[in-house]
Parts: C-alpha cells; structure tokens; sequence
C-alpha cells in the first residue's frame, strides 16, 4: 500500500508461473518485479521458472559469488541469486534519482532490459536487466503509435500491429512498447492510467511491429492501446485505443471423472472421491505417490475440428518442490510427446490452468493428452487431483 518495491525470486522449478502461480512472485500486485534467471550465455537456467505475463524480467542466477556462512563465499545458482541483482539495480537508481517513486524505479528497471526474441517468449518485458539502460539520463518521450490496427483474432488471443516509433521523438528506435486493454475507450492519459498492462510477444514482420495477447479466458472484448517506451520509462502521449472481441468458442471434449472410459492409465492412476463428494483423476487415490515413479494416464485420440485449440484443465497438486512433478503432454501421432507444462509444489486447491495448443497441434487432425507423474527417491506426497478436462476451439 506504500508503493515499496518487493523484488521476488520466480522460482525454481523449471515450471511456468502463468499456469502454475508461485508465491510471493505471482501476486498481482503493480510494485512486484518477479525475476528469472540467467546463464553466462544470457539464455534461462535449466532450473528457472518463467512466464509472458507474470514474470518480468531476467537476471544473472548462475554460479554466483555469493557469501555463506563461516565468513566464506561460493558458487551458488538459483532465482535467489538473480533477485538481489535487481534489488542491487534498484538501489543504484535510487541513489542517482533520490526523489524516484517505487513505480519510476519499476518502470526504469523493466524498460530499461536488454531484449531478445528469445526472452519475448519467457518473461513480459522480453529481456535481462541493464543497469547502464536504466540509468540514462533521458527526458525525451517517444513519438506517438498513431496507427495501431487488428489483425487477427483467436480464442484467447488477438493479434495487432503498427509502424515502429522514434526513442527521442522521432529520433532512434523505441525500446519497446507496452499495450493496455481496457472495457472502455481508452482516450486520455486517466484512461491509459486506468487500463490494465497485458503481456505480449513481438516480432516484426514487413517492417512493422506485430504483436500477440494472449488472454487468460475466453470470450474477451473491449479496447486495447499501445504506447511506446523508451529505456528509462518514458512513454508516448496519445494516439487512439481499437475495440476487439475473441472469437466465440466450443467445448468439443468435456469430461468430468466420472469414469475412466476414454483414457488408459498405469497403476495407480484411477478415481478418487474427495471429502465433498467430488470424483477426480488421481495418481495416488486415497495415498500418495510413491518413490521414482514415472506414471501416465492418456486419453484415446480425440479428433480435432480445427488447428486453434486450448486445453483446459482443474487441477490440485501437491508434490515435493523442485522434485517430483506432473508433466503435462500432448501428441498427434501417439507416439512423439510434446511438453506443454511441468508443475512441482503446492496449489493450495484446485486452479484452473489453460494452455493454448494452436503452436503445437499443426494441421487438423487428432489429438491425445497426457498427464504424468514422476518422483525422486524420496518424500512422497499428495500428488496430482485433476477434473474437468475440456478441449475447446473456435465456433
């Protein structure tokens, strides 16, 4: 409530935090920054959890001088290591600029990364920290996005895209650029204060910016912005919202637990009936898992009526962190599997995880769906609840 900033490690679970949250770092609160780790190649650590829309930024975490106890220093590797990086970038900040609010040392920090294609897809800024980015000098906003338009449109995602923008004026390149949905028109600096930040990927294509959003339900409309940032947080003025609506959907596999008819499953994958009387899938009914198991239930090869899919899934998981995991996995040709999510620790109840498959599926055809546990030598917990499994496509 008073704007200090928290900077908090994204995890290390090799899991994505936009389906699987992990605490303090997916709290949506605007002065979290929620940090990824980086190798010496500048790529993500094997280890290092990610996401487009709740993680921020990268940072070094790998093989980190670092103090331990007895007076002594090592190599350690983690998101604990990247975290104090940016706590470090915005201590450095706060002492260049004294008078800085917690939201303009966010702001420098997340503008002021160093971006690649290959972070676009990884955490929302697209990039790693620079601190020499962030702490230019600069007063000059970019030029104005004047013409934004639609061009296509999903289930749970848009498409847009506009003419790149000058950094000082019409002068260089924008750093990046940052888009805002909003119910309402959004016409005025209140209402671009007002709107929501949405997550993007970017790329450029015939010499302009293209953009996706991808959403965290269906049936999404109203208006969406774009303005240009430079690297120490200056924005664009102006230029105009345009209205969007996702396309309608329909539930073509809907199935509940109520039997096991339609999938084939390794022991001791069945149906477990919960205190309120609700059935679910379970790899460990009534128990828990047990130690280095590797266990899969797998649906019959659903046919497919279009290439944009989503899969939805209701799942509670409980399994030792960084560990023991449910691997989610899909295949169109039941034989080759694609990882589509792997999940470790707590949910603390059941959590609605969407997962947008129109990369993964190519041309129309069949589909089936995975779900897999495996564990290490030791600590066994409650493992994998699922329910509601749906795959949805446009109408």
């Amino acid at each position: 409530s008073r704007g200090v900033l928290f900077i908090a490690a994204a995890g290390n679970d090799s899991s994505n935090n936009d389906n699987s949250p992990s605490y303090p770092a997916t709290y949506q609160v605007a002065n979290v920054i929620s940090v990824a780790a980086s190798d010496h190649k500048d790529q993500m650590a094997g280890f290092s959890n990610s996401g487009v829309r709740t993680v921020h930024v990268a940072a070094p975490g790998v093989d980190v001088w670092s103090s331990v106890p007895g007076s002594k220093y090592q190599k350690m590797s983690g998101t604990s290591m990247a975290t104090p990086h940016v706590a470090g970038l915005a201590a450095l900040i706060m002492a260049a600029i004294p008078d800085a609010t917690g939201a303009m040392v966010k702001s420098r920090i997340m503008s002021g990364v160093d971006r690649s294609p290959y972070w676009a897809s990884r955490v929302q800024t697209g990039g790693r920290i620079n601190a020499l980015n962030s702490l230019e000098t600069d007063s000059v906003p970019p030029a104005t996005v004047s013409d934004l338009r639609l061009v296509d449109t999903g289930t749970m995602s848009l498409t847009v895209e506009w003419s790149p923008v000058g950094d000082d004026g019409s002068t260089g390149s924008a750093s990046g650029y940052e888009l805002r949905q909003s119910a309402r028109e959004i016409a005025t600096d209140a209402d671009w204060s007002a709107a929501t930040v949405v997550a993007a990927t970017t790329t450029v294509v015939d010499g302009k910016i293209r953009a996706t959003v991808n959403f965290t339900d269906f049936n999404q409309h109203g208006f969406l912005a774009v303005r240009a940032v430079d690297n120490v947080g200056n924005q664009s003025r102006g230029g105009r919202s345009i209205e969007f609506a996702t396309r309608q959907v329909n539930r073509f596999f809907d199935r509940g637990a109520t039997s096991m008819d339609g999938f084939t499953a390794d022991a001791p994958w069945g149906i477990e009936t919960l205190a309120d009387g609700t059935k679910v899938f379970s790899d460990s009914p009534g128990g828990t898992y047990g130690n280095s198991v590797n266990v899969a239930m797998t649906s019959a090869p659903i046919s497919l009526p279009s290439s944009d899919i989503t899969l939805s899934v209701e799942m509670s998981h409980d399994f030792e962190s960084g560990f023991d995991y449910v691997h989610v996995e899909i295949s169109t040709d039941g034989a080759t599997w694609q990882p589509v999510d792997k999940i470790s620790g707590n949910s603390s109840g059941f959590v609605r995880k969407l997962y947008n498959l129109s990369n993964n599926v190519g041309s129309v055809g069949t589909l089936q769906v995975r779900f897999r546990v495996t564990s290490d030598t030791s600590i066994n917990k409650a493992g994998a609840q699922i329910r509601n499994i749906a795959l949805i496509a446009p109408l």
